[in-house]
């Protein structure tokens, strides 16, 4: 197949990348101008690239045009809750607007392509552990920013699949980590942390904000894995939850990386790190997905939580003075 990933450079655009080559497909994605291409030097030499910032309707139409794809993947946007806080108009700006001209993009091809969106389980809200497993047909009720631009992505693809009979299939991932997450996420924080600790940069101390809330993780390999099936297999008009099925604190995701470091480390309490709106629990169900597709999440959390740490101690030795 011929594909398009928007956010090819990001992190899961970049897994999504690796794997999509890996299966033989002819590979396209969009970068920003200027954007860091790190993230995809396994296989750079293998896919090509467009400069297209989704937020302008005239390099989306171009970079869709040019690829004439079989298989959209939108990945591109703003992708943190954090930073919603800080910055919504940014976030509604990059989630939705970018939404549309994607979606716009694809409607006007002569031969529709089937075009796959990412939305997030931050718009089912706050939910009780009675609501739980979280599933599809959970009603939505976004308590931040980011979570309405996730929203109105989600009826901007059902509205173009009843309007126009545009193909679009709806991801909704939960939780994904691994390597190359930025920080400003749970996880590349902590592991960042522990990393800097071992390497004998900072002090044995991790500061942390609220340990207590549960969360389903899985690995951003298995979510590119996932994506590459809905965009076979996948039902136009329907949304699918990625995820593992299991609601982990964050304590032990933290006691996951801290059992990986040579020296004990001090937990302390940042009120800096605690965010409004938090949710107190959220996981779901994937037999959805894996009715459509056989998904099932593959890869342990102790797998994921060691290359993450690994990725960070190979960063902090690449910017070490003196290389």
């Amino acid at each position: 197949m011929r594909v398009l990933v928007t956010g090819i450079a990001g992190f899961a655009g970049s897994h999504l990348a690796e794997h999509l080559v890996a299966a033989g497909h002819t590979v396209f994605g969009t970068q920003l101008p200027g954007e860091s291409l790190v993230n995809l030097a396994a296989v750079q030499d293998r896919v090509e690239l467009f400069h297209c910032d989704v937020t302008s309707r005239a390099d989306t139409l171009r970079a869709v045009d040019a690829v004439g794809p079989d298989w959209i993947f939108h990945l591109a946007g703003q992708a943190s809750v954090g930073d919603s806080f800080h910055n919504p108009g940014l976030t509604i700006d990059v989630n939705v607007k970018g939404t549309v001209n994607v979606l716009e993009a694809a409607r006007l091809r002569p031969e529709l392509p089937r075009t796959l969106i990412v939305t997030s389980a931050e718009v089912y809200g706050i939910l009780t552990e009675a609501d739980l497993p979280a599933q599809e047909t959970t009603p939505l009720a976004p308590v931040h920013t980011y979570a309405v631009s996730k929203v109105a992505a989600h009826y901007l693809g059902q509205a173009y699949y009843g309007t126009f009979g545009l193909p679009v299939i709806e991801a909704r991932p939960f939780n994904h980590i691994g390597a190359r997450q930025r920080a400003g996420f749970v996880v590349p924080d902590f592991a960042s942390q522990v990393a800097a600790i071992m390497a004998g940069q900072r002090e044995p101390v991790i500061r942390v904000g609220d340990l207590t809330p549960r969360r389903d993780f899985t690995d951003v390999r298995d979510v590119a894995r996932a994506y590459e099936l809905l965009a076979h297999h996948g039902e136009p008009g329907e949304v699918y939850h990625i995820c593992s099925g299991r609601g982990r604190s964050i304590r032990e995701v933290l006691d996951g990386l801290l059992a990986l470091c040579d020296r004990p480390v001090r937990v302390e309490v940042d009120p800096g790190k605690m965010r409004p709106a938090t949710m107190p629990a959220l996981w779901g169900s994937a037999e959805r997905l894996h009715a459509c597709a056989g998904w099932r999440p593959e890869i342990p959390l102790e797998k994921t939580l060691k290359d993450a740490l690994a990725y960070w101690q190979q960063l902090l030795r690449a910017t070490a003075p003196g290389k």
